[in-house]
């Protein structure tokens, strides 16, 4: 066998052997996934979001419809544009919101709404007694023009709702502030006036206004 015979066989040896230890590594070994991070013993853990209040009158606006134009006769309901739900708040306190609805009309600067709850799970009409004992349904104003304005808050945490309305002088100071506040009973199921609170929720009110 000559020289380069030689070489040649060698170096086919090494190649073959170095297949044969390449074939036979241990494959690297798959790295566990890490767990997760979890929050120390008593630490607190944060929503990922905050939770929605549920939308409960969206889907009753056909038979809201039909009970503003059957019970409100002396409004032209809809007279500028469709009905719709402003705002949700439980005011009572059984964990169902009421609505103030939009009637679609109002005045040269206010809009008009009325108070409305679910009943046996059906919308009515929200039902007040007024300071002269007369008992009926509301109607309340929002808006503001240069000199005067009207303003409906909800407060679930007193179960009351109030009228607010204020005007200004020729020097844009307020010279008229007034609240008139119904509360929520649940003997009588109406939303009874109420002076005493109205007089307490005017002084924060009108300091708001006037500020």
């Amino acid at each position: 066998m000559n020289r380069k015979k030689i070489i040649y066989f060698i170096f086919l040896i090494l190649v073959l052997l170095a297949i044969f230890i390449s074939t036979r590594s241990p494959a690297k070994p798959v790295a566990a996934p890490e767990p997760s991070a979890t929050p120390a013993e008593g630490a607190s853990v944060k929503p990922t979001a905050k939770p929605v209040t549920q939308d409960i009158w969206s889907n009753w606006l056909s038979e809201i419809r039909t009970i503003l134009k059957s019970n409100i006769t002396d409004i032209a309901i809809e007279d500028s544009r469709p009905i719709s739900i402003y705002k949700q708040e439980d005011i009572t306190g059984d964990g169902i919101p009421e609505a103030l609805v939009d009637i679609g009309t109002g005045g040269a600067y206010t809009e008009d709404y009325v108070l409305m709850m679910m009943e046996k799970g059906k919308p009515v009409l929200a039902k007040f007694k007024e300071q002269d004992s007369t008992v009926d349904e509301s109607e309340f104003s929002e808006g503001a023009s240069v000199r005067h304005g009207e303003a409906i808050v909800m407060l679930p945490d007193q179960n009351a709702i109030y009228q607010g309305s204020w005007s200004t002088d020729t020097n844009a100071k307020i010279d008229s502030c007034t609240v008139d506040a119904y509360k929520w009973n649940s003997k009588t199921g109406l939303f009874e006036y109420d002076s005493g609170l109205g007089i307490l929720l005017a002084a924060d009110f009108c300091k708001k206004i006037g500020s």
